[in-house]
């Protein structure tokens, strides 16, 4: 009988050993999946791009225009989807002018747009953005009489921004990168006559967001 309930005994131990054993391996197994963070935090860019330039509301003209353009933007990422930063494009253009008269005109200009622009972002890839502007320009040209002049400017604007943003979080968040390829869309009113001019800037660069 001793015999018998040591046999028994250990039989109980050995089968209990695989079933310890498998509960183990299924709890290692187990994937704990973590949730991302999310919260308040600056936001900042910075982007190269270049476009079309061209005056608008002027009558009796032909226009070809370009710039090269360096955007900064800095602010506050308040959650993943939603955004308020400020955008500074500043940029070196020239037109050219034809009038019907024959007349031509050859203009250097340089520009600062600010922006106030209210962003959303979605699926941490696509951005968009809009906003007002408050706009500087100084400008210097000569005509085919020949004549020259100069002159400065301030004017008011509106702002919009698309962009995709080829990056991420960084671990589980609620920080991100990322390289960033945008179009920049830009009127600029003249404050003291009608008309104005028209930007649009083709951009690469980077963001933190």
């Amino acid at each position: 009988m001793k015999r018998l309930a040591l046999s028994l005994a250990a039989a109980s131990v050995i089968a209990a050993v695989p079933a310890v054993a498998t509960a183990q391996s299924n709890a290692a197994g187990t994937v704990v999946v973590q949730p991302e963070r999310d919260g308040v935090r600056f936001r900042g860019g910075l982007s190269l791009g270049g476009g079309p330039f061209v005056p608008w509301g002027l009558s009796n003209i032909s226009v070809l225009g370009g710039l090269g353009s360096f955007h900064a933007r800095f602010g506050v990422q308040f959650f993943h989807a939603f955004g308020v930063y400020v955008q500074s494009m500043n940029a070196l253009g020239a037109i050219a002018i034809a009038k019907d008269t024959g007349e031509l005109t050859g203009i250097v200009t340089a520009q600062s747009f600010n922006s106030l622009l209210l962003s959303l972002t979605i699926g941490h890839l696509l951005e968009f953005a809009v906003g007002p502007s408050f706009d500087y320009m100084g400008f210097f040209g000569c005509n085919s009489s020949p004549a020259c002049g100069s002159g400065e400017g301030w004017g008011l604007g509106a702002h919009g921004r698309a962009s995709i943003n080829l990056g991420g979080l960084i671990a589980r968040g609620p920080r991100r990168n990322a390289f960033n390829v945008g179009l920049d869309l830009h009127p600029m009113f003249f404050l003291q006559h009608g008309g104005g001019l028209f930007a649009a800037s083709f951009t690469i660069g980077v963001e933190w967001y």
